[in-house]
């Protein structure tokens, strides 16, 4: 989700209960603007993008999963 903001505001349906939750954490807010259906727009903050960052730089400096093959399969 973070990722998606990240690339812009984007529209979503009101109860869009992820989005809210967060916004309850700081990562998301509401930008004011309302779709003619209803949908709200939403973009990602400060903290959103720091948070974003910081799991995706984690993330790539993880140690590959080593190819763990049982008994059958090696022989």
């Amino acid at each position: 989700m973070l990722t998606l903001l990240a690339q812009g505001p984007r529209f979503y349906s009101a109860s869009f209960r992820k989005l809210i939750q967060l916004e309850k954490r700081g990562y998301t807010v509401l930008t004011g603007v309302t779709a003619s259906d209803g949908a709200r727009e939403w973009a990602i903050t400060e903290a959103g993008c720091i948070a974003l960052l910081t799991y995706t730089t984690s993330e790539a400096s993880l140690p590959a999963m080593p190819d763990i093959q049982t008994q059958e399969q090696k022989a």
